[in-house]
């Protein structure tokens, strides 16, 4: 075949080991790097699709990409895909038929198109010349813009990085979800159509939470340590989840909880606290070893500190796996 043919299959071969982190059937697809790392998990999809997908009218994927949100639309109800890359466009169709489903997918721009469907999900491109970006000015389409007709359809959400500021989401309008997956805050949902608010909600458990006052921290941590998920942080659930759990917060870490046993949560990470005090690498090497620690996995929360050289003074070759917290 011809050189162009060979590094086209390559990359796809390439492509496809990373995709099957975020597709089933990755195997089958077809994908741009960029559009790949953009491109939401099937998971997350799924939960794109109960909020704006119906059994009966068309939801509209605004810019539909390679596919993976208008793939979890498709198998909601009818779909309707917008993309502006011609690339991209194809890609989407044929990732629509390797799952067995069929959607619409226009090569065009949906910003100069009449909009005739009422529910529609937006996940705009935040890059620029590759490089991921957090000015909404450069964002395709422009969110204000998007906004401004989503925000007119009788159910409409907007996919934005959870990176941007509160002031510029709560200037969108709608309702502000900060949504985690596999610990991680995958990102800032604004949604229209269902009131306002601003909370915090993870794809495995589901409920949100609504931010609460945060009680007094305590300086010393208790019998458990919990590293909250980033997504209730990001929301400021905090004190919602010290109320729920009986937990305080730990110094000015906004990320450590501590308190006794709590029943399993999304929301928290926990550890069980062997001791605690102040940061002093000497006699911290000193007690890792004597405890037969290997090396530690490093954890901050607002400390400030160099992780990668901190673990260079803290490799070691003991049995037991040990955390280090540092707030």
């Amino acid at each position: 075949t011809s050189a162009a043919a060979a590094h086209w299959a390559f990359t796809q071969w390439r492509l496809r080991k990373r995709a099957k982190a975020k597709f089933s059937r990755a195997d089958n697809m077809l994908f741009t790097s960029e559009a790949l790392e953009q491109a939401s998990h099937e998971a997350v999809a799924t939960y794109h699709a109960s909020v704006v997908a119906g059994a009966q009218a068309v939801t509209a994927d605004l810019p539909a990409g390679i596919g993976s949100d208008l793939i979890a639309f498709a198998r909601a109800g009818p779909a309707l895909g917008y993309e502006i890359d011609g690339e991209r466009a194809e890609y989407a169709r044929w990732n629509l038929a390797a799952n067995g489903l069929e959607a619409e997918v226009l090569n065009r721009d949906s910003m100069s198109a009449e909009w005739t469907f009422r529910r529609a999900f937006a996940d705009p491109g935040r890059r620029v010349g590759g490089a991921r970006t957090l000015s909404p000015a450069d964002f395709q389409p422009e969110p204000t813009g998007l906004v401004q007709r989503l925000a007119a359809l009788d159910v409409a959400a907007i996919k934005l990085s959870p990176m941007l500021s509160d002031s510029f989401l709560r200037s969108l309008g709608g309702c502000v979800e900060f949504v985690g997956f596999g610990r991680e805050c995958r990102k800032a949902l604004v949604r229209f159509g269902s009131g306002g608010g601003w909370r915090a909600l993870t794809v495995e458990e589901g409920g949100p939470l609504i931010p609460e006052p945060v009680p007094p921290p305590v300086e010393h941590p208790k019998e458990v340590l919990f590293d909250v998920h980033p997504a209730a942080v990001r929301a400021g659930c905090l004190g919602t989840l010290c109320r729920r759990f009986g937990l305080s917060p730990l110094g000015d870490s906004n990320g450590y909880l501590t308190g006794g046993p709590a029943p399993h949560s999304e929301w928290l990470e926990a550890f069980a606290v062997i001791e605690g005090g102040a940061f002093s690498l000497p006699a911290i090497r000193k007690r890792l070893i004597a405890l037969g620690s290997a090396t530690p996995v490093l954890k901050q929360r607002h400390a400030g500190l160099d992780l990668d050289e901190l673990l260079k003074a803290l490799v070691m070759r003991g049995p037991r796996c040990l955390s280090l917290a540092i707030y």
